[in-house]
């Protein structure tokens, strides 16, 4: 996938399509998306929800593209700094148990602020409540994914996020054959998000600049890495459905479309509760119609396995 930042597909670049020239790793007849694996378009390419590899608007653009696609939102203000926002020690008490819990201060707040600087849209676009909620989102929906909770008070209730780096799995997830999995290694859940599958560690990996195939412990072992592995997740379209970020600008009711997000089912409840405690914590309210958050039916999730 292509960098997240804003662009621009020339002329030029229109001629070399209109040549047909051979693109680096886009399928011979430019077909692409689930039915054929999810493969990679060539550079400066998206997928169109029609399945086809191609550059402009009609490809790259809004429900128009499933992946490598464009990203139009503009931040209100660039000044709007996350830091503005979840300082150093608001982070160290939403995340309390960070240090002394399996990940072992893993995901720092320096490098959560770090990954932020690739993203310039992410928790900086529309109003102080509407980013707010953005980031509480965020923080909810990878907090749950790498809960350490079990058993707690409910004092202790929901303070248990970012305390797993890998997940448990003795399957290595090779599953696309158009992103050939490199010998002896695993593509199994890591970092925030718990990225899975060597087709996401390879779009993510193309759109951040990384060999995620041949390297797919960075995830786990680079705190940055694994941070803007969790973000691209966040900002970018998956199949012909908005990204997390788009529906969350967007929406009249930022709550209410999180049941469209993130791909869970009887672990929701768990995830409201944490994306509530952050909504206090940063002094926003928390919207209206959480029951999305347990819709179940198969159009309202994006379908990317994390």
């Amino acid at each position: 996938m292509k960098s997240l930042s804003s662009l621009i597909i020339t002329l030029c670049l229109a001629n070399i399509l209109c040549l047909g020239l051979v693109y680096a790793d886009e399928r011979p007849d430019h077909q692409c998306g689930p039915p054929f694996g999810n493969p990679p378009c060539g550079d400066g390419r998206c997928c169109s929800i029609h399945n086809f590899c191609g550059s402009g608007s009609d490809y790259c653009r809004g429900g128009n593209c499933r992946y490598q696609c464009w990203f139009a939102a503009t931040p209100t203000v660039r000044e709007n700094s996350v830091t503005k926002i979840v300082t150093k020690s608001l982070y160290n008490e939403m995340f309390k148990h960070r240090s002394d819990c399996q990940s072992q201060g893993f995901y720092s707040y320096e490098a959560f602020v770090a990954a932020t600087q690739s993203f310039p849209s992410f928790a900086t676009t529309g109003d102080v409540s509407t980013r707010k909620r953005e980031i509480a989102a965020f923080f909810a929906l990878t907090s749950q994914a790498t809960t350490g909770e079990s058993e707690w008070s409910d004092a202790e209730s929901h303070t248990w996020g970012y305390c797993q780096i890998n997940g448990t799995t003795t399957n290595d997830y090779c599953t696309s054959s158009h992103w050939p999995c490199a010998p002896a290694q695993k593509y199994n859940p890591r970092g925030p998000v718990q990225l899975t599958h060597n087709y996401n560690y390879g779009l993510a990996g193309e759109s951040l600049g990384l060999d995620l195939i041949n390297h797919p412990d960075l995830v786990a072992t680079d705190p940055i890495i694994s941070f803007k592995t969790a973000i691209w997740f966040w900002m970018t379209q998956h199949d012909n459905k908005p990204s997390c970020h788009d529906i969350l600008i967007n929406a009249n009711s930022q709550v209410k479309v999180i049941g469209n997000i993130i791909n869970v089912d009887n672990t929701a409840t768990n995830a409201i509760g944490y994306y509530k405690r952050y909504c206090d914590m940063l002094g926003v309210s928390h919207g209206h119609n959480l029951k999305y958050w347990l819709d179940q039916s198969v159009d309202a999730h994006i379908q990317m396995p994390i």
